[in-house]
């Protein structure tokens, strides 16, 4: 297993071993599917729109929380391989790191690229969000 999260509302537990998503269920047990060809390196709940994200490769992809469905795909949204992922406070912006040593924010829901900080000399192996204090 790469990742996992869950959504306590709905008892789902999602899973991410190398390519394929694993998502448990206290009622419906397991049911896995192919999620990418690249390993899977995030996976984190979204409550705000009921989905979760995935991050493997360049690119994202989000899913239906309780049907487990494809909804949106970004695909090469990056020019390199991801590394590190984090989410903003409030939900709304995805940071991701990767390893040319970009960081990069995006709209999560839209894939709109909102800003750049300036890239370091090596690969990015892990971010925080740490919200701004009044």
């Amino acid at each position: 297993m790469t990742c996992f999260t869950t959504n306590h509302e709905d008892g789902v537990l999602l899973a991410c071993c190398e390519t394929r998503l694993y998502k448990f269920n206290r009622t419906m047990g397991v049911r896995t599917s192919l999620a990418d060809d690249n390993p899977i390196i995030f996976v984190a709940y979204n409550p705000n729109g009921n989905f979760f994200i995935t991050a493997a490769g360049r690119s994202l992809k989000l899913w239906d929380a309780l049907t487990g469905r494809l909804e949106k795909s970004f695909v090469n949204i990056v020019d390199s391989t991801i590394t590190t992922v984090c989410i903003d406070d409030r939900l709304r912006r995805i940071v991701v790191g990767t390893n040319n040593g970009k960081v990069q924010v995006f709209n999560i829901n839209s894939g709109s690229h909102m800003k750049d900080f300036p890239a370091h000399k090596t690969e990015v192996s892990a971010l925080t969000f740490c919200p701004r204090v009044p």
